[in-house]
């Protein structure tokens, strides 16, 4: 059996309205399998009928917070999800527990790196990812997912190259489908230290395809797109289907 995946927004902090066709991305957040929501931001439930939002989302009883920036992370629309729900866990920073008001609907897990968690049949690894967010006790982090279907899941938002622990798992435990940040395709903008750039991405690919760290058949997105920082998708498309990468838009389902 397969799972899927749907890119419900592919944008980094720089979008702030719709334009035609792939040019405009929602701030980022994923589905996976229709149950668990990686982040949940300030326009999750924008510039579309709420209708459909909730149509989308109504199976979502996970989610998995990133860091605690507003294109990830927005209180407001996680208790919408909430009520609408009926009840949903999240899954966050143990630093960024007191940001989440009580809430009868919301239950509130803190996570550490390191932790190892079994989610109604999926198993969740979670790192640290080379990030800086609000707080500043804060940690930001990646999420390894294991599904029931065997499958795995490598979600690398946001954060720049890969850290040591995350890189030496996955050569023991390679992914099904990695999705890694791009949000910058310039050179020489200070976001490098803490996203990837098309440059890193290039060295990061031939380090992941030579330590094995996917699966021979696995396949690699780019996520997290600046719309300042890239000219286009199409060109963004180009380029990093030169470099062996795929390259995310809002609405693009996946099966893996």
């Amino acid at each position: 059996m397969s799972d899927t995946f749907l890119f419900c927004g592919t944008g980094a902090a720089d979008y702030s309205a719709p334009e035609e066709g792939k040019e405009f991305r929602k701030f980022t957040h994923s589905l996976l399998n229709d149950i668990i929501l990686f982040d949940i931001g300030s326009m999750t439930y924008r510039f579309e009928d709420m209708a459909v939002l909730d149509a989308r989302f109504s199976k979502v009883k996970h989610v998995l917070i990133t860091h605690s920036h507003g294109d990830h992370f927005h209180v407001p629309a996680l208790q919408h999800l909430a009520e609408t729900n009926g009840k949903i866990t999240v899954y966050i920073d143990a630093a960024c527990v007191k940001l989440i008001p009580e809430d009868e609907h919301i239950q509130v897990v803190a996570v550490h790196s390191g932790d190892v968690l079994d989610v109604e049949g999926y198993k969740l690894f979670v790192f640290t990812s080379n990030h800086r967010g609000t707080l500043p006790e804060e940690t930001t982090h990646h999420y390894i997912v294991d599904t029931p279907n065997g499958k795995t899941l490598f979600y690398g938002l946001d954060g720049a190259w890969l850290m040591m622990d995350e890189g030496k798992f996955l050569m023991k435990h390679p992914a099904d489908l990695m999705v890694l940040d791009c949000t910058t395709g310039v050179a020489g903008d200070l976001r490098a230290f803490e996203h990837n750039t098309v440059d890193m991405l290039r060295v990061m690919m031939d380090t992941i395809r030579s330590c094995h760290m996917v699966r021979e058949n696995g396949v690699i997105y780019a996520d997290h797109l600046a719309r300042t920082l890239h000219p286009c998708h199409k060109t963004a498309a180009e380029v990093l289907a030169g470099i062996g990468m795929n390259t995310a838009y809002d609405g693009l389902c996946i099966e893996f």
